[in-house]
């Protein structure tokens, strides 16, 4: 039966082995939840079958596991450890040494081509911005949204069938953000924020709908507020490619 399946399990940090408290748990099409100062958190009523955990917290990078629930997954708990973005980005850096020269060109030949939109690190340096977000708020086709408590932002992109929708945002060519029909609709601007500086960016591409290349496409549910789950975590009629944000790192 759909809306049966409990799961419970600790969030910890990979560095410290701390709780992390306040880290935001969901199901794709299900519930969402936040872990308690030990790091504890409990899902229930979570629909069964396959479905995808993500777990996340502000200065941390998400996991994502794909697992099938059943009426008996609550009764074993599951530790999920996060390694902070800093690790990761210094990973992603250190990947991408070698490319820099390859990904600057392909940048330059992009921008040339006339499809969506470019900021160059010139361009972010003569904006003076104190946060990256807001490097976002004047770009067309593009629109912050606040969840009711005021207090997450999110990014949203046009996309293909003229909705506003979570892009896909990749780092250094790696995708850090963006969940085809998950509840949990992409990084918050704090997450952003707390992730890249704005003059560690080497320069910014925005693509709505289909513009992004190829390699950066990705399938996406439109979405008309922040709570895009649903009792199967899919609305063929809502299908939609939306777009997807390329950020390049110095």
């Amino acid at each position: 039966h759909k809306g049966d399946g409990r799961l419970r399990g600790v969030v910890l940090s990979a560095e410290e082995g701390r709780p992390l408290a306040g880290a935001r748990v969901g199901v794709s099409g299900g519930p969402q939840t936040r872990a308690n100062e030990r790091g504890e958190w409990s899902l229930i009523d979570a629909p069964l079958g396959t479905r995808t955990l993500e777990v996340r917290a502000v200065g941390y990078y998400p996991e994502q596991r794909v697992m099938d629930i059943d009426a008996m997954s609550g009764s074993t708990s599951m530790f999920v450890v996060l390694s902070t973005v800093r690790s990761v980005l210094d990973t992603i850096r250190v990947r991408a040494f070698n490319l820099r020269e390859k990904d600057i060109l392909a940048f330059n030949e992009r921008k040339k081509s006339g499809v969506g939109h470019y900021l160059t690190a010139n361009d972010i340096e003569s904006r003076r911005p104190i946060t990256t977000s807001e490097l976002f708020k004047s770009m067309p086709g593009v629109k912050w949204l606040m969840d009711p408590s005021g207090i997450d932002g999110h990014i949203l992109l046009r996309g293909s069938m003229s909705s506003y929708c979570t892009p896909a945002i990749f780092l250094n060519g790696r995708r850090i953000s963006g969940s085809d029909g998950f509840s949990i609709p992409g990084i918050t601007t704090d997450e952003l924020d707390t992730w890249v500086r704005p003059h560690e960016i080497a320069g910014i591409e925005v693509y709505s709908g289909l513009g992004a290349p190829l390699e950066y496409r990705a399938g996406m549910r439109a979405e008309s507020g922040l709570d895009i789950s649903r009792s199967d975590g899919v609305d063929p009629s809502k299908d939609s490619s939306c777009g997807s944000i390329l950020i390049w790192m110095k």
